[in-house]
């Protein structure tokens, strides 16, 4: 019984990541509340992980650094990203008034679109954080190309990071009971798995 609290014993090691999840959640939470700095502070927590899944020790100056490094980059695509959202949000508001008979032609378009920007956004922290000096568009070209290219892997990725809203959706009572795991442990959790689909793929992604 007193080998459970040695450092190396596996309850110790489970408590740690648990504590280190907790830390880069609240980091990424924060960071992210400006709004305009989302983009780096998801950034840098996929970093953090990817770091994490190398077998690197966690430190908060890690994650800072990794913010500072990504924060142009990152904060470029996020802006994009809320402006194409909008834009899809006009879209959609427009369609709706159109006839009947033109409707699913327009629907199938914007539909197309929207599936190539999520595709895209499943690879865009990988991307970024495998070659941050890469310019705007061909970020973008490089995320869009792996995020079709690896489709099972990115349907993965875009499920693991829409739970919440998928519980909040189906059922807001075990939302709102859960809702110390969203905010200081899933988006770490998230971000691990995010790592681990990824992190072998960074070869591919640099060239």
């Amino acid at each position: 019984m007193r080998h459970l609290f040695d450092l190396d014993s596996p309850v110790m090691s489970a408590l740690s990541t648990l504590l280190d999840f907790f830390v880069l959640s609240i980091l990424t939470l924060l960071c992210s509340l400006p709004v305009v700095t989302a983009g780096a502070s998801w950034c840098a927590l996929y970093s953090s992980m990817v770091d994490m899944v190398a077998g690197a020790p966690m430190h908060i100056r890690g994650y800072f650094s990794h913010f500072r490094q990504l924060f142009k980059p990152a904060t470029k695509c996020w802006v994009a990203i809320l402006a194409l959202a909008y834009l899809f949000y006009l879209d959609f508001q427009a369609i709706g008034s159109l006839p009947p008979s033109v409707q699913l032609f327009f629907w199938g378009g914007v539909l197309f679109l929207v599936f190539c920007l999520l595709m895209a956004l499943a690879f865009l922290p990988p991307v970024i954080n495998a070659n941050p000096s890469l310019r705007f568009l061909q970020l973008w070209k490089a995320a869009l190309v792996q995020g079709i290219g690896r489709l099972p892997r990115s349907l993965a990725i875009l499920a693991v990071l829409v739970i919440p809203a998928v519980v909040l959706f189906f059922s807001p009572r075990w939302f709102w009971l859960l809702i110390f795991v969203w905010s200081f442990l899933w988006p770490a959790a998230a971000g691990y798995l995010w790592a681990r689909l990824t992190v072998r793929l960074f070869g591919p992604l640099v060239n």
